[in-house]
């Protein structure tokens, strides 16, 4: 089975959440509050390439979905800078892994290891962390490069 996604928007309560879903096990989920975006505490998993490219289609359409709900978003001035470092590499040691890594002062937003001979891609462990809204659109288009990598390999 493919995997899927919830994309719950509380207009009330003026948050999002996106949940990721494969063979009916919750594997990971962001949820938009107040100005941030808080990811949730996840064990690791892995998905094959075709799921993977999936959950980064999920992630840009919750961007979307935030841009459209919350409109003031994209405009906000005097925001502070993104915390976050951001790590795109090839690396070939007898088996290519293409990796994403992403941290926010200090802590795993991120730790993705794609292997092409596997098309397979592994997500770390990661304990639930905050962002800000800047680092948010930089993860989507960090991530959205990173997949276009593992795309073309």
């Amino acid at each position: 089975m493919a995997l899927q996604s919830v994309l719950f928007f509380d207009i009330v309560a003026q948050t999002q959440t996106l949940t990721f879903i494969l063979n009916k096990v919750h594997l990971d989920q962001l949820i938009f509050s107040k100005d941030e975006v808080t990811l949730a505490e996840t064990p690791g998993f892995a998905l094959p390439k075709n799921d993977f490219i999936l959950y980064n289609n999920f992630l840009l359409t919750f961007q979307n979905a935030i841009n459209v709900n919350f409109p003031e978003l994209p405009n906000a001035n005097n925001t502070p800078l993104p915390f976050s470092t951001f790590n795109i590499q090839l690396e070939n040691k007898g088996l290519k892994n293409i990796y994403y890594n992403q941290t926010s002062q200090g802590n795993i937003v991120y730790n993705t290891d794609y292997i092409p001979e596997a098309k397979n891609t592994s997500f770390v462990a990661r304990k639930r962390i905050t962002i800000t809204m800047q680092e948010f659109f930089l993860m989507c288009a960090m991530h959205n490069t990173y997949t276009q990598q593992v795309n073309l390999s």
